[in-house]
């Protein structure tokens, strides 16, 4: 489990500018030398649009390695070392997270990836019944498959970004109720990059707020949203003003 997670280099992130151009901005809530409390089976990253979630699990995750097979296929403690972050762990035995995202199906074997597809590749694979699937039952597919293949796992790293994302209102109750039983039943750590409120309520869980500069750790089921709400105005100014 990693415990703590020290930040030794400001990072960036990037938006699009038009015109095919991209530009860089700085994020506030990683301040250098800033430690994040990550002591907890589930820890929910939350954040305006824009505010870093997706960069931290990318430099979390060591994005900066060449191979996805070579970082995921040994165990290595090593592979957990980045010129990002510096890593506090529980365990004697350490292996490096894996991503899992709607662009990237997680590298854990063969029994995921031959299970596993992309939501745009649903209509390549050898399942009939799936190219009938929405994107949202395919999501749930998706994730159904993974969680049944995470509780033969323990002591590992598991990295969501967004995992709501084309998932009825009517089932998100039952998506977070999944992460947290998988979490704390199954003897794995998750970190979800989230806009679900309801993991919030999680007791146990981490919440990391990148609405604070630096970010701020808090307890699930005793963080308080209102105090950063946006008002209605915040919508005609943009997400970047």
């Amino acid at each position: 489990m990693i415990t703590s997670v020290k930040i030794l280099e400001g990072f960036e992130a990037t938006q699009n500018v038009g015109y095919g151009k991209r530009e860089g901005y700085h994020l506030d809530a990683f301040e250098i030398g800033h430690v994040l409390d990550t002591n907890s089976n589930l820890v929910v990253l939350i954040g305006d649009n824009g505010s870093g979630k997706t960069t931290f699990l990318r430099k979390l995750h060591s994005q900066e390695h060449n191979s996805f097979w070579e970082r995921h296929l040994k165990d290595s403690s090593a592979l957990l070392k980045s010129p990002y972050f510096e890593i506090s762990h529980s365990n004697e035995k350490n292996q490096p997270p894996i991503w899992y995202s709607e662009e990237k199906q997680p590298l854990d074997g063969d029994s995921i990836e031959s299970q596993i597809r992309l939501r745009g590749g649903r209509d390549n694979t050898k399942n009939d019944h799936l190219k009938t699937y929405s994107s949202g039952q395919y999501s749930i597919y998706q994730l159904d498959t993974l969680f049944r293949e995470l509780k033969r796992k323990s002591h590992m790293t598991y990295l969501f970004d967004q995992p709501e994302d084309g998932i009825s209102m009517f089932r998100r109750q039952a998506l977070v109720d999944a992460f947290s039983n998988c979490a704390f039943g199954g003897g794995v750590q998750i970190f979800v990059a989230t806009h679900e409120p309801r993991f919030l309520n999680v007791e146990g869980a981490k919440i990391i707020n990148l609405e604070d500069k630096p970010a701020q750790s808090y307890e699930g089921g005793k963080f308080d949203i209102t105090r950063y709400m946006k008002p209605m105005e915040s919508l005609s100014q943009g997400l970047f003003p």
